[in-house]
Formats: C-alpha cells, structure tokens, sequence
C-alpha cells in the first residue's frame, strides 16, 4: 500500500504545487497524501444534555456542538482518537433559528478553542505530521441524532461548515507558500451504527484497539471521530492486516 502511495504521489506531483482548491474524493486525498503524512479526522457531535429540536428555548440560545478529534498513524493502518482538556475542547455554536431547517447558514457558525493558526493547532493535538484533513459526520444512534433524511442534510451541512470556519478563521503558515498541512481535504458521508462498528471491530480487534464504544449509545466525541476515521482506512486502506500483514 505505500509503494502504491508512493507511486500515485509521485505522479500527482504537477497538482501538489498548488494544492486543491475544495474538498477532494477518497482516493484522491489518497493519492496526494504525501507518504508517511497521518490523517487528522474532525467529527461534530451534538454535546450531551442538548437535543437537535430546541423546542422550549428561547431566540438567543444556540444548538452546541463538540468537534471530536483522531489523527491516524502514519502507515493509515488505523485511528487514535485526541482527548483533549475541557479548556482546549474545539466546539461549534449556532442560533436557534436554524434549529429547524436543513440547511444551515455557515456564516452564523461561531467556533470555540480554535487556535489562531494550523501550526498552532497541530501543536496542541500533539502532532505535527499531519498531511491531510477529513471531515466526517457522527453515529447514527447517538440520542437518536440522526432519525430523518432532514436531520441526515442538517448533521450534513454542519459538518460542512467546519471546512469554512477552518478557512476562515486562518490556518495558515505565515511567509510560506506550499500546500498546508490541513488544505488537503475530505468529506466523507459516513453512514455508522454502533452495531456496524461493533462487527468491524470482531473482525479486526487490532485497528480498533485505541477506540472506546461500549459505552452505550452516548459515545463520546473523540471516540466518533476515531470511529469515522477507522471505517474510512478500512474501507480505503485496507486497515491494520492490510499494513501489518
């Protein structure tokens, strides 16, 4: 897998020059990864006590969001979620109003514990050889988060927003002019039960060794990340077997 890697890099290297300007596919994030660069995974998941339908609230309240962190190994064999302090925790807020429609306004997001920039960022999490970002939607049983196609676009477009409030709020290098560490980047439309992850993880106990989901339905944000991020080098990489033999 990293001599293809290797391979697939090499030739896309007219694109790496100037780097992607939008999101990009799988395989095309795998083919630009630069060889022994990890994958850093952001997952937003609705904090606890705090329902999708704010019913009783009032117009000045805000949906909150806990943005869960893993980052895999080098050799995309398989994902660690990133437990960060409650001071430092990366969260999303957004008003009420959308509260009820699909679509969110990504200009309305306000992010929190967001250093001012990506080497910054990177430093915090502890790693700083991060080639690539995904953006990854939560569980599907996680306090019924996801129960509708309405839900699906709206869990949808905030995920999305993170990629704008990442551009926006400046991970950049300052005076440096190659691709960033975090402007190679993916959405992946996971579509995760508790009970999926529990088969894959019989399957290969190896890649999910650092996850913790038996923890009932309520798994935490990280752990959702690391989840999310484990599914794709399953599906992509061929995981641990596929590396470790």
């Amino acid at each position: 897998m990293n001599k293809i890697r290797t391979i697939l890099h090499h030739k896309n290297s007219r694109a790496l020059s100037s780097g992607p300007q939008g999101p990009v596919t799988a395989n095309q994030l795998l083919a630009l990864l630069t060889p022994m660069k990890r994958i850093l995974c952001l997952c937003p998941v609705p904090s606890l006590g705090r329902s999708l339908r704010l019913h009783s609230l009032s117009e000045d309240d805000y949906e909150h969001y806990t943005v869960g962190i893993a980052v895999s190994d080098p050799y995309l064999a398989y994902a660690t979620p990133i437990v960060k302090e409650a001071k430092s925790t990366l969260s999303l807020m957004f008003p009420k109003t959308f509260a009820h429609t699909a679509a969110i306004d990504k200009k309305s997001i306000v992010i929190q514990g967001l250093p001012n920039s990506e080497k910054e960022f990177l430093r915090q999490i502890g790693y700083s050889d991060v080639g690539a970002l995904l953006l990854a939607l939560p569980l599907h049983q996680n306090s019924n988060l996801i129960t509708s196609k309405s839900d699906v676009e709206r869990m949808t477009s905030i995920r999305d927003s993170i990629m704008y409030t990442v551009e926006k709020f400046g991970f950049h290098n300052d005076n440096e002019t190659s691709r960033r560490p975090l402007e190679l980047k993916c959405l992946i439309d996971n579509d995760l039960t508790l009970d999926k992850v529990k088969e894959m993880a019989v399957e290969e106990p190896e890649m999910w060794e650092e996850i913790t989901f038996d923890c009932g339905v309520d798994v935490s944000p990280h752990n959702q990340s690391a989840i999310a991020l484990n599914a794709f080098l399953w599906d992509h990489t061929g995981g641990w077997r596929n590396t470790f033999g």
